[in-house]
């Protein structure tokens, strides 16, 4: 059972998370997405969170499956037109797809993943997030991280 303190804790947290995402220049952002394809938010979550998070990696209760990415060779690329970023969403919504698809990536020295997307569904919605939970130049060094579109 939570302790009233860690309750309170866990809503500040969230309260502070909802803060920051709100503070962004969304339209930027969407201007962004259009041109370029990515964007970048930058400091969306504290050092503290990310060591948080980072840990909970080890713990596999936390999560449905447990993917050891030395074991496999995931990935496929598509070439396929992706429509207009909001109408996928929607095409997602009225198709009963509405959860998201959180995915917690531990890699080490030789491990890569392929261009892809994970798929839960008939329709992929061409929106991914990734979240870098390191620190580079102290918890790695070396290695590359490229999004394509």
């Amino acid at each position: 059972m939570k302790s009233r303190s860690s309750t309170i804790s866990s809503a500040s947290a969230v309260m502070s998370a909802e803060a920051r995402v709100a503070a962004y220049n969304w339209q930027v952002f969407a201007g962004e997405l259009d041109n370029y394809g990515c964007a970048v938010l930058p400091k969306l979550l504290s050092p503290g969170e990310c060591r948080t998070i980072a840990a909970l990696y080890s713990d596999e209760s936390h999560f449905r499956s447990h993917i050891h990415m030395a074991r496999h060779g995931f990935g496929w690329e598509t070439t396929s037109a992706i429509p207009t970023t909001t109408r996928r969403f929607k095409q997602c919504h009225g198709g009963g797809q509405t959860r998201p698809t959180p995915l917690l990536l531990q890699y080490v020295p030789g491990d890569f993943n392929c261009l892809h997307q994970d798929l839960y569904g008939d329709l992929a919605f061409p929106i991914q997030v990734a979240i870098l939970l390191s620190e580079p130049g102290k918890d790695f060094t070396g290695g590359e991280f490229v999004l394509t579109e």
